[in-house]
């Protein structure tokens, strides 16, 4: 999920990651401006975090763009070896 300027205010974007924590899925959050994630979603207030089975994590791209592309392939990678929970 992308958190900027363009997704903040935006309902369906809210409904996304309250189908995602419903279901305990994980969610990667990717930080392009300053815009805060609680205004997205209250779930997206901290991270790292557990939300149910899922996790929460951000990745910050507001600096060292580079080693964030790594952490991002990183993170999808390991979820993409989780076993799936429903």
């Amino acid at each position: 999920m992308v958190v900027s300027r363009h997704s903040v205010g935006h309902g369906w974007v809210a409904v996304e990651v309250d189908w995602a924590v419903e279901r305990g899925r994980s969610i990667v959050v990717c930080l392009f401006d300053d815009s805060d994630p609680a205004a997205v979603h209250q779930a997206l207030a901290e991270s790292p975090r557990r939300c149910r089975k899922g996790s929460v994590d951000t990745v910050d791209f507001r600096e060292h763009m580079k080693r964030r592309q790594q952490l991002l392939a990183k993170l999808l990678d390991n979820l993409s070896h989780r076993p799936s929970n429903g």
